[in-house]
């Protein structure tokens, strides 16, 4: 790989460490909002908890933690690893 090639490719490692560091922010603050939406849902009475209310927060809840889990699986750090064994070598 020429100089040239390298540095676009030690460019995106960058990019990708900022993505990284993104998606880490961005899952705690879900994980936040997500916790919050469960202890409001807990703390409402059963009757609403069983209604049309109380199923629409779950399935709030359920999806923000399915995009926190198809987040998790994303595994940045190896990705860049793989490019800076490219770059340097």
């Amino acid at each position: 790989m020429n100089a040239a090639r390298r540095k676009a490719v030690r460019a995106i490692v960058v990019r990708l460490e900022g993505i990284r560091d993104s998606m880490e922010e961005i899952v705690d603050q879900l994980r936040d909002v997500s916790q919050e939406e469960q202890e409001a849902l807990e703390n409402m009475p059963e009757a609403i908890q069983g209604g049309e209310r109380g199923q629409q927060m779950q399935e709030y809840i359920d999806a923000m933690e399915n995009v926190i889990g198809d987040m998790d699986v994303i595994d940045i750090d190896e990705m860049v690893e793989a490019l800076e064994e490219i770059a340097g070598g």
